[in-house]
């Protein structure tokens, strides 16, 4: 682990605008200096980078960060890498504390095995074009495939000989022990015999995201053979199936600039797809689609197509994986090969243009995927087609961006010939339940210093507390340390007013937390701390707000008389605002359980809870007055 010293020796001596002219070409604009945005495709400078504050942002796709944060997202670098190519470039030494021998010793068996998977996929690539047995099994079988030389070199295809031992004897005779092969699992034992696990099969090498060969595939070549099609290497402490994507090695750049990732299911798929120019493919390497790979997704592009069979396998699988591409945010498309083809046997029958047509025209939303498809088998029957709708339902609550999520509600209206205010009303329950049980009381959290923090169960809350919280822990962050009057900070002013508060977004309510303990701590820290943090949550959350603009849509200040620009001239101004509204917000929520108290003193005729009650509906319709004055407003937030 670097010490902490050198990183800040390293963030000292670092000039975010050396490190960043090496990609890209910057010119100098008052202060600052702007240039093409090297994470898409721009033909006006939409990207900036502040010498004087050490952040870069682009205010085209959003990104921004330090040069660190740059380092990592353009070169996909480590954290402490990143940290050690700013220590070469401006000769900082660097110190690191590594005690513990477990770990070194990890590390070494890691670099152990991503040698010894090298080798192997070596001698599978020389016995697939050097063997007769290989020319005449596996080499056959990719010509059949249609894959060029230039493809099966680039995937490294190879071939495993249908002999017991031979991959275990020519590496023991290249010095590889039986323990690392054993490890790796290209090797297995049984009563003291050892014998090689891929036998009489084509492989499919599989690599992490730098390209190094971390397990493999085997696909049998013998018919009518009572054994599994296909097998993967067993999970090591360098593969992690769920945290894999095949091919995402070569795919990310592409992904990147096209901004977009295509998802198909099998790896001759991807093959292929690469093969005829769609290099933006990966696969989900054997497994249905996981969140960790969804988030390795969402390093490179927002954008996901899912390309799947048509039969009910492959149906199934994009409905499996469109709902975690929905809760990790992406945009989701689904595009069906027809006629019983699947990506690979559909270009080989029709090339590259029918694809680029299929998918610009056959690529339906998540939405109209699942209406189709649902609605469709339904048919006139009210139960079932009520039991699709509220399917389809739970998909669109998923969606955290109310701006996106209001828009597919009203298509589903639409689609479904109902009731917008309905649909509402139902993806309201539907993301109350979500927040409940992503928010359990015995649910703990991890933020800044370790420490657990206990979320309290929530109650169901708007949409527009949802953007006043996010608002607040954004000004919390960027102006914490802030003067707000001589004894106290704007931290001060916020941790008092919404220490008690029931949040709906645990993350937000982990930044307080954590910012209240480093308070405790007799510090304050400051928007720079916590983009250079070392715990990785608070770092992240600081780069996220770096790069993405807090903007509000015309509908929110129209509708709810919202204006949130918080900046450093007016952060105290802002900063009174949004905590009025929040209170506003929760006198609101209390005057809803009110009025339930007095329906339900009414319907049981006890005259003495209907006056208190009652009593406690004009104390808080008081309260909402005062605070609506203080806002400017004539009334109240509108109804939900």
């Amino acid at each position: 682990m670097i010490t902490q010293q050198s990183i800040n020796n390293i963030l000292d001596a670092t000039r975010i605008e050396d490190v960043i002219s090496d990609y890209v070409s910057l010119k100098r604009r008052g202060a600052n200096y702007t240039g093409l945005c090297p994470f898409h495709n721009e033909r006006t400078p939409s990207f900036s980078v502040s010498a004087t504050k050490g952040i870069f942002k682009c205010f085209g796709c959003g990104k921004g960060g330090d040069a660190v944060n740059f380092l990592m997202e353009h070169e996909h670098l480590s954290y402490p890498e990143a940290l050690k190519h700013l220590a070469k470039k401006f000769n900082v030494h660097v110190e690191e504390t590594i005690t513990d021998d477990k770990f070194i010793e990890q590390q070494k068996e890691a670099e152990s095995l991503y040698i010894v998977n090298k080798f192997a996929q070596e001698f599978y690539s020389q016995a697939l074009t050097d063997s007769e047995e290989g020319k005449a099994i596996g080499l056959s079988y990719f010509n059949e495939r249609k894959f060029s030389p230039v493809i099966i070199q680039k995937f490294g295809l190879g071939y495993a000989p249908d002999a017991s031992d031979v991959l275990y004897q020519t590496a023991n005779s290249s010095g590889y022990s039986k323990s690392i092969l054993l490890q790796a699992g290209l090797i297995g034992e049984s009563d003291g015999r050892v014998y090689d696990f891929f036998r009489g099969r084509v492989i499919f090498p599989i690599h992490n995201l730098s390209g190094k060969v971390i397990a493999f595939a085997g696909r049998i070549m013998r018919k009518n053979e009572k054994t599994a099609k296909y097998i993967n290497s067993r999970e090591t402490d360098v593969y992690n199936k769920s945290k894999t994507l095949y091919a995402i090695h070569l795919a990310r750049e592409r992904m990147r600039l096209r901004d977009e990732c295509l998802l198909t299911e099998g790896y001759a798929d991807v093959i292929s797809m690469h093969q005829y120019g769609f290099e933006h493919c990966v696969a989900s390497s054997g497994t249905s689609l996981t969140q960790d790979q969804v988030r390795l997704i969402k390093r490179f592009t927002q954008n996901l197509t899912f390309i799947y069979d048509g039969d009910q396998a492959g149906i199934n699988a994009a409905m499996r994986g469109l709902d975690i591409a929905l809760e990790e945010g992406l945009n989701v498309k689904i595009c069906i090969i027809p006629d019983g083809d699947d990506p690979d046997s559909y270009l080989n029958k029709y090339g590259a243009t029918a694809m680029q047509d299929l998918l610009l025209n056959a690529s339906k939303s998540f939405l109209h995927f699942q209406a189709d498809l649902k609605l469709k088998q339904a048919g006139e029957d009210p139960v079932k087609k009520s039991t699709a709708i509220l399917d389809i339902i739970k998909s669109i609550a998923l969606i955290g961006e109310p701006v996106k999520r209001n828009l597919f509600i009203k298509q589903l209206s639409s689609i479904a010939e109902m009731n917008e205010s309905l649909m509402v009303q139902e993806v309201n329950k539907a993301r109350a339940v979500l927040i409940k049980k992503n928010t359990k009381s015995d649910d703990n959290i991890t933020a800044g210093n370790g420490n657990a923090v206990e979320i309290p169960e929530q109650r169901s809350h708007t949409d527009v507390e949802l953007v006043l919280e996010d608002a607040i822990t954004r000004t919390l962050a960027l102006f914490g340390n802030y003067s707000w009057d001589d004894n106290n900070t704007v931290a001060d002013v916020i941790i008092s007013h919404l220490a008690d508060r029931d949040w709906i977004n645990k993350k937000n309510e982990s930044v307080l937390r954590w910012y209240y303990n480093t308070l405790n701590l007799d510090t304050t820290p400051t928007f720079h701390d916590m983009l250079h943090h070392q715990d990785t949550f608070i770092r992240e959350f600081a780069q996220q707000i770096s790069g993405e603009p807090y903007t509000l849509s015309e509908r929110w200040e129209s509708e709810h008389n919202i204006s949130i620009s918080t900046s450093e001239k007016n952060y105290r101004k802002e900063t009174e605002q949004i905590l009025n509204r929040l209170e506003l917000c929760r006198i609101r929520n209390m005057i809803e359980e009110n009025n339930k108290e007095i329906t339900e003193a009414q319907r049981s005729a006890d005259e003495e809870a209907i006056t208190q009650s009652i009593k406690v509906k004009i104390q808080l319709d008081r309260m909402q007055t005062e605070i609506a004055k203080k806002l400017g407003m004539i009334t109240a937030l509108p109804k939900r």
